[in-house]
């Protein structure tokens, strides 16, 4: 029988399930059984590369840095600071920049998100989707948790800026999600995410991606390993309006439950 290409799309749930990627098959098929074990296989090793790709951009212990948004839209600049903490894909940060904002806050726990500033009463539900500055969402400054919040399926290989990748098209579980649809690709050698368009639940391209990798963090062996240093986002359809993210040097810590508490956020 000639060699082809077979394709399988995995979803996540409580446990990693049925998945896939992409297999070559030479010569005749395996049997059921041995079909099904390959398939696995890939499976878990599709889900590992989206996860390790999601740990250059948060820490599961606890990490705190400072993050500065800068929004170009023709010849004006507006710019915003934060001081963020996080621990996953939760996170607090603290307004830094502009002064009039010094001291506001955001909460962030399990996708939900709240806004606060000195003299509110109580914390303002606000979604992840709402913009920040120019193209930025909100949900950009924790990083998106791609393995855990979308269903994915391997659509295949590509080069980003000459850098052979693995290329996703994610779809998002919820509505709590940061965006509908995603292109996702990820380096084959260093396993980061370095490119991401992003599209409407009808297919509509809104904004693309590129990520660096400036920073580093200790692994759990101790070893230094990549970590996000700046998020560039471009309007899709206004070539010359960009937002930058870049992210300050990295500390890892453990952070306290109470850091994430709401009832505690106006206090």
């Amino acid at each position: 029988m000639r060699s082809g290409m077979c394709k399988t799309v995995y979803r996540r749930t409580g446990r990693a399930v049925a998945a896939g990627v992409w297999l070559a098959l030479a010569g005749s098929l395996p049997s059921a059984r041995a079909e099904t074990g390959a398939a696995d296989a890939a499976a878990v090793d599709a889900l590992a590369l989206l996860q390790a790709a999601d740990r250059a951009r948060g820490d599961p212990g606890g990490i705190v840095w400072e993050v500065n948004v800068v929004s170009r839209d023709g010849g004006s600049e507006n710019a915003l600071g934060f001081t963020v903490s996080a621990r996953g894909f939760d996170l607090l940060a603290v307004y830094t920049a502009p002064p009039r904002q010094k001291d506001a806050r955001l909460l962030m726990v399990k996708r939900n998100m709240w806004f606060s500033r000195p003299g509110l009463s109580k914390p303002v539900p606000i979604s992840p989707r709402q913009r920040l500055l120019g193209d930025a969402a909100y949900g950009d400054i924790a990083g998106t948790d791609y393995a855990g919040e979308y269903d994915a399926t391997l659509a295949g290989e590509e080069q980003a800026d000459g850098e052979a990748c693995h290329v996703f098209d994610l779809k998002a579980k919820s509505g709590r999600a940061t965006y509908d649809r995603i292109r996702y690709w990820v380096s084959k050698e260093r396993r980061l995410g370095v490119q991401a368009h992003y599209f409407t639940v009808s297919g509509k391209l809104l904004k693309t991606a590129k990520m660096e990798y400036a920073n580093t963090v200790a692994g759990p062996d101790g070893a230094p390993r990549p970590f996000i240093s700046r998020l560039t986002i471009r309007d899709a359809l206004l070539g010359d309006r960009e937002t930058e993210i870049a992210f300050g040097a990295p500390t890892v810590k453990p952070l306290p439950d109470s850091l994430f508490d709401l009832n505690l956020m106006t206090r």
